[in-house]
């Protein structure tokens, strides 16, 4: 007996489908089955985002930006917030600078979640902070509908730091001063689902001032994608 197997084609444009639902192995134009890991289908479907800090325009070398030399959970280098739907850390990139001059100086990174509020308009417009527009991976997919900016200069109101998601600490050991690798990249293999309204939020600092360039990927999908029960 002679058994014929029929894949979907299923390059583009994905769907989601309700639980259980059944359909069809998918395979792409040129007739591969394939299948696609969560942030492939993330980006197919138009919910990822890159944000992206430090000046890189025009014909001049890029340049690294901050806010000086504390760590101050109160003034952030990065917030994206979103009133509804999910929230999901994807990927983070950063190269700073530091002097770091003296024996035992420090620099830290910290990438961390609020879950409990989503930093709002009125608190971001007295952060004296950069306006930003993350770009969707998918060059033409819809534009990011929460809020989105980058070093801020004046303190919010006490975010609340549910989560530590990355955390990366530079100093310079002894009585002398040694160089360090202040390059990071992180990628998170499994999706963090951080419920709206949330935010997330980028701190560096140390005792010398910080500058940095770099971005973060993320996803928002809408609430019906991801169920809690």
């Amino acid at each position: 007996m002679i058994t014929d197997i029929k894949a979907k084609v299923d390059q583009v444009t994905p769907d989601v489908l309700d639980e259980g639902n059944m359909d069809y192995p998918r395979m792409s134009k040129l007739g591969q089955l394939w299948t696609a890991d969560w942030k492939y289908k993330m980006v197919c479907a138009g919910k990822a985002y890159r944000l992206s800090w430090g000046t890189i325009s025009g014909s001049t070398a890029p340049t690294m930006v901050g806010a000086g030399t504390v760590t101050d959970l109160d003034i952030p280098l990065v917030i994206v917030a979103v009133d509804t739907g999910y929230l999901i850390p994807m990927d983070f990139n950063i190269g700073i600078y530091a002097a770091m001059a003296t024996a035992n100086d420090e620099t830290d990174i910290i990438v961390c979640a609020d879950r409990a509020t989503a930093v709002s308009a009125a608190q971001i417009a007295t952060s004296s902070a950069t306006a930003e527009t993350p770009d969707n991976l998918l060059d033409g997919g819809p534009a990011f509908t929460g809020r989105a900016v980058s070093v801020c200069t004046v303190a919010i109101t006490d975010p609340v730091n549910s989560d530590i998601l990355y955390y990366a600490h530079f100093q310079c050991m002894g009585t002398a001063v040694n160089t360090v690798d202040l390059t990071k990249d992180k990628s998170w293999d499994y999706p963090n689902f951080l419920a709206g309204p949330c935010s997330l939020l980028v701190y560096t600092g140390g005792v010398d001032a910080v500058t940095s360039i770099g971005s973060i990927v993320f996803a928002h999908v809408p609430s019906s994608w991801v169920p809690v029960s």
